[in-house]
Formats: C-alpha cells, structure tokens, sequence
C-alpha cells in the first residue's frame, strides 16, 4: 500500500495533472461549487483513492484464496 502511494505521489509530484475547465455557472450547482472551491487544482490524475481501491481488492481476493474461502465469498470481493 504504502509503494502504491509513494508512485502515485511522485508520478503527480513531477507529472501534476488537472481536470480540464468547464464552462458552466456552477453557483447554479451549490453543493458541486462547494467541492470544487475545496479541491481547487481539480486534480485528475493519479487517482490514489482508486489505486488503494483496486490494490486492496486485489490483495483481499488472494488472502480469500489462500484461506480457502468458498467461491462466492471470493466472487463477492
């Protein structure tokens, strides 16, 4: 988890990346103003709250494995 993190911090550390702007009066939209006034720099990529996701889904479903969980509580994860 933590080499997960470290990458994506260093890929966006040197490669930052932002959400491209969109023309919309978003003081139509209160709540979506107040998420974007929070996380100004509309960070796009890397998405670490996906890669922790995906890396603990992965690693969840081989700890199932090596357990001998049943089938469908490994398809389930």
């Amino acid at each position: 988890m933590t080499g997960t993190c470290l990458t994506g911090l260093t890929i966006f550390y040197f490669w930052p990346t932002a959400a491209p702007v969109a023309n919309i009066d978003w003081s139509q939209y209160v709540y979506v103003d107040l998420l974007k006034n929070l996380d100004a720099s509309g960070n796009a990529c890397p998405s670490l709250h996906v890669a922790t996701a995906v890396f603990s889904g992965i690693w969840l479903h081989g700890l199932l494995r090596s357990f001998g969980a049943p089938l469908w509580v490994r398809l389930i994860n």
